[in-house]
């Protein structure tokens, strides 16, 4: 008996692969790897019970100055802040509410975000939401290799970045099944670069053919850290700096200077962070944000153990610490490590860095150079960068000596000391994610993840794109960078080396 059901068994599954060997396709031959373009932070609205949640909508938002107001402007007569922080916490707390977490870092509430299984050409209300960021990525990639090769993976920005690799490794099988192809490109936008990093930790770069940190957050943003460990400062100076940079207009600009709007209102808000800081953070930042996950896979290594120690409890927040030390020290530590490994492999590894702009400025990395939100050492996983305006000295010698020249035309940047310098471009005067659709700046992007297997893209591949451009919002155009010579190719140093 047992060997007619083995007998059986054994033709069922010849008789089943058989039939998977007949109806298998072969693999689709466009030379184009389908392209999953990796969600940063809250590109999407978090919705609970199908009203959304995050950002937070105006009647909650409404709600929430309602109950901060009264007590700020009694706190502006009165100079007690200790009793406008009784206050107003709750009602700030109360904004945020429906996304808290946990003391173990899951969410208290259901919580749920829109999914995209399939090709972004099924989502033109969201690809035609917006020509700048991620929707301008996806929106310039279908129509440069397809819509059906083009999959934007959406996630909960506020949990662990290693469950949403999780997540995102069923979502990049399917895009295979789909598209019949067995390589991928993932682009990680921003906060999506500690998802597609802990996907390289969890399961390769099997199946990776071009890898891609789009100004991403996987070795930390600053500001966050900052944040986390209560390092706060404000000067108004830089906060009037901040402000014009998002003004693209002269007159506007000459307007909002010339009427002392910032005079007038400068020193009040650095009369209310001076009386708070001390309770803001404890009262009102750590009960909002300290739970998250995603929110401490943003914290770089300098800031990790101190913001730890002053936000969370050893013992109450086990799970929770447990969950962020993976991260940090297996994910963001060994992030070099994982990307020459993956390179090796054959993965094309490519970085791109905006840089120009000064940090939000509530924390001592205003200074940073910055991409108005992400430090351009961050993002370009490691270059020297000089404060903004304050170029290196003349007798600046490049940190790495690799047989290329790495230092930008403005000595501002040295990417000699970059996880991978050849490979890590920069743009200049350009916001965080940007891009602009129609711009030759997104055409960038496209030759970037249109590299083939084993076409590893470096910074003398094109000369339309150097290690050094410059953007400009006006024309969309994206230019090299000159040196004082006129020219804008990195000369060679040492050719004999070979590069770094």
């Amino acid at each position: 008996m047992k060997k007619t059901l083995s007998i059986i068994v054994a033709a069922a599954i010849l008789l089943g692969s058989s039939a998977l060997f007949v109806f298998a396709r072969p693999e689709c031959d466009c030379g184009i790897a389908p392209l999953i373009v990796v969600s940063g932070f809250a590109t999407v609205p978090l919705s609970l019970d199908g009203e959304q949640v995050f950002a937070p909508p105006v009647d909650r938002i409404l709600r929430g100055v309602a109950g901060v107001l009264p007590p700020l402007i009694k706190a502006g007569l009165t100079k007690d802040w200790d009793e406008f922080i009784d206050s107003a916490a709750p009602a700030l707390i109360d904004v945020f509410e429906p996304i808290l977490c946990d003391k173990n870092g899951d969410s208290i509430h259901s919580v749920s975000m829109q999914p995209f299984p399939l090709s972004i050409d099924n989502y033109p209300d969201f690809y035609n939401g917006d020509d700048v960021d991620e929707q301008a990525f996806v929106k310039t990639a279908m129509e440069t290799i397809g819509g059906d090769h083009v999959y934007f993976f959406n996630y909960d920005w506020r949990l662990d970045p290693i469950d949403n690799a999780r997540k995102l490794k069923d979502f990049a099988d399917n895009v295979k099944s789909e598209t019949n192809h067995s390589r991928l490109t993932l682009a990680g936008c921003s906060m999506g670069g500690t998802v597609i990093m802990s996907y390289l930790k969890l399961f390769g770069s099997s199946g990776i053919q071009n890898f891609l940190l789009d100004n991403a957050a996987f070795q930390g943003v600053a500001l966050v850290g900052d944040l986390l460990a209560l390092d706060l400062e404000f000067e108004g100076e830089i906060a009037v700096r901040y402000t014009h940079q998002f003004v693209q207009n002269d007159l506007l600009a000459w307007f909002l200077r010339a009427t002392g709007l910032f005079d007038a209102v400068i020193p009040l808000v650095e009369t209310l962070y001076e009386g708070t800081r001390g309770r803001l953070g404890a009262e009102v930042l750590y009960p909002i944000f300290a739970h998250m996950p995603g929110m401490w896979s943003l914290v770089g290594h300098e800031q990790y153990e101190r913001a730890k120690a002053a936000a969370l409890d050893s013992e109450i927040n086990a799970e929770l610490i447990k969950k962020l030390d993976f991260y940090h020290y297996e994910v963001q530590q060994n992030a070099e490590n994982l990307l020459k490994k993956a390179k090796k492999n054959g993965t094309n590894i490519m970085l791109t860095s905006n840089r120009g702009y000064y940090g939000i400025p509530i924390t001592p990395s205003r200074y940073n150079n910055n991409d108005i939100l992400i430090d351009t050492v961050n993002s370009s996983g490691g270059a020297v960068c000089a404060p903004l305006g304050q170029p290196f000295a003349d007798d600046y010698i490049q940190a790495v000596k690799c047989g290329h020249n790495h230092i930008s035309p403005d000595r501002m940047i040295d990417a000699s000391t970059c996880m991978f310098p050849e490979y890590t471009w920069f743009v200049n005067g350009m916001k965080h994610l940007d891009y602009p659709y129609g711009s030759e700046a997104a055409e960038f992007l496209m030759w970037l993840i249109q590299a083939g297997k084993g076409e590893q893209r470096n910074i003398f591949s094109n000369e339309k794109y150097p290690q050094f451009m410059q953007f400009d919002y006006g024309s969309g155009k994206l230019t090299p960078m000159a040196y004082a010579d006129g020219g804008v190719f990195l000369e060679v140093i040492n050719p004999a080396t070979g590069g770094c």
